[in-house]
């Protein structure tokens, strides 16, 4: 009896050191902004996963503001500092007390309540952290939906990753107004999603002005994500990454141990393709 081989989306080609660099050169990068969600079934958090591409853009020397807008209330500070052993209260810095001080957002106010996360590398990482919990982190998502504008503006010098529930990427919640602004949606997805409604529906959000639809980065949540190459051409999504034998906790520490080197390679090759993506829209890019 003959097999019938199982097609998968195409595999990114794996980057060396000199093809990275030059993916971070863009000038546009100076002050793009993505956004990332997870699809139903993903095993890794959409935060994590954030927080990986926004510790890398710093170690190639971009100043970097990840903002957790995640409305389902993922508790990101709290993973992030039991990944780091430390304390990163949302509280004492992040948007609870951003929201408390109820002063129109500037890059000083901004500045102060956020956390500066000290990361290898030439850049730096500010950190605007969400409540832990989930009613909180729903007012918040919508207090972010009304002062998008305001926020984009504090932080016009910095590259701005936004974490969002795959209901505020499809515009069904807030803070869905960034994504008017996003010049690429991250997708984490497990085997399988390619040819989901979710990926699709993703795929569908676009500007209110505009034809212009953002470019779909899709990230595999495992060994191979199913689908033909004709699904991924459809959808407009690149296949940036994969994140098989990463684990989460890798994600959210400051810096991989030597030994961790495929895991490094794998998130650095990722948020490489991304930043490219991001800056230029350049959607031959595979």
């Amino acid at each position: 009896m003959r097999l019938r081989r199982r097609r998968t989306a195409p595999k990114a080609a794996r980057l060396n050191r000199r093809e990275i660099a030059e993916m971070y050169a863009a000038d546009a990068m100076t002050n793009c902004l993505i956004a990332v969600g997870a699809a139903e079934g993903a095993t890794h958090d959409s935060g994590a996963v954030a927080f990986a591409i926004a510790r890398r853009w710093a170690a190639h020397g971009r100043n970097v503001l990840l903002v957790d807008a995640d409305a389902s209330g993922p508790k990101l500070a709290r993973r992030l500092g039991e990944a780091n052993k430390s304390v990163l209260s949302p509280a004492q810095r992040g948007l609870p007390s951003l929201m408390a001080a109820r002063q129109p957002v500037t890059a000083e106010l901004l500045r102060q309540h956020c956390w500066n996360l000290d990361v290898p590398g030439t850049g730096s990482l500010w950190l605007l952290l969400g409540p832990t919990s989930t009613t909180g982190a729903q007012l918040a998502a919508k207090w972010l939906a009304q002062n998008a504008d305001d926020l984009s503006a504090a932080s016009s010098d910095r590259c701005m990753i936004v974490d969002m529930s795959p209901a505020a990427i499809r515009g069904e919640e807030a803070p869905g107004a960034f994504m008017q602004a996003a010049g690429a949606v991250v997708l984490i997805a497990p085997a399988g999603a390619g040819q989901s409604a979710e990926a699709m529906r993703v795929r569908a959000v676009s500007p209110d002005n505009g034809t212009e639809r953002h470019v779909v980065c899709l990230v595999s949540d495992g060994s191979a994500v199913d689908g033909s190459d004709d699904t991924c051409d459809a959808l407009d999504m690149r296949v940036v990454g994969r994140l098989e034998g990463v684990r989460e906790r890798l994600l959210l520490r400051k810096g991989l141990r030597r030994r961790r080197r495929k895991p490094a390679r794998l998130v650095d090759e990722m948020a490489a393709r991304v930043a490219l993506l991001a800056s230029n829209g350049d959607r031959d890019e595979k």
